[in-house]
């Protein structure tokens, strides 16, 4: 009996979650409900029927917002609901554990059903929509570091051969070309790799006071 609830309710949170994630033409969600149903049947008058009701909101929630919504809240909140009106009324402990881990893992597993199915269009624009701002967000980081090069700044830190340097009003990672570098000495972004900039120091100007006079021929 209790193996037999828990491949039920496997297949059901399997169908159901996966008639929300991909284009099943209401198939999946159809089979899932009848698994489901006879759950249900298999548990009638075992216990008082406000498991039922919970099992009931609970599937309306992570419909409404598979449908609506789109944001997860409600659903979770259903899953949880399901989850305690499935366990309800299996009157052991062993065989609700089995019923709950058979739920979570049926809902775990749903996304499998994308190798085979389309996605649905609402799944499809999140996807995209985080694609495009992951790489919205990398080129223009990219393009302000590019920006960089040939620009001189001061050493915040030593460099060994790492370290901050300032820029204007930025602090920036960088890295030298082997070479140590002390903390407030000038330097020059050689180049950009992806967020890895490469400096070298700057000569300062030397100063003709104090260069050495000891070959000037006395007039």
């Amino acid at each position: 009996m209790g193996a037999g609830s828990a491949l039920l309710v496997f297949f059901s949170a399997f169908l159901l979650a996966a008639e929300m994630l991909a284009k099943a033409r209401g198939l999946a969600g159809v089979a899932g409900l009848l698994l489901m149903g006879w759950y249900v049947s298999g548990h009638w008058g075992t216990t008082p029927g406000w498991w039922l009701a919970a099992v009931l909101v609970g599937m309306g929630l992570v419909i409404l917002d598979g449908k609506l919504l789109q944001d997860g809240t409600l659903a979770t909140i259903g899953v949880i609901l399901v989850l305690v009106g499935l366990v309800i009324p299996t009157g052991n402990w062993l065989t609700g554990t089995l019923v709950a881990f058979a739920w979570i893992t049926g809902l775990a597993l749903s996304p499998l059903s994308l190798k085979v199915l389309p996605k649905r269009d609402w799944l499809e624009k999140i996807v995209l929509k985080f694609a495009m701002s992951k790489e919205t967000g990398y080129s223009s980081l990219n393009r302000n570091y590019r920006e960089l090069v040939g620009r001189e700044g001061t050493a915040l830190t030593d460099m060994r051969p790492s370290g901050t340097i300032r820029i204007g009003d930025g602090r920036y990672s960088a890295v030298t070309n082997g070479h140590w570098v002390q903390k407030g000495a000038r330097v020059r972004v050689l180049s950009v790799d992806g967020v890895k900039i490469l400096v070298e120091t700057v000569e300062e100007p030397s100063d003709p006071s104090t260069e050495d006079n000891s070959d000037t021929i006395p007039g």
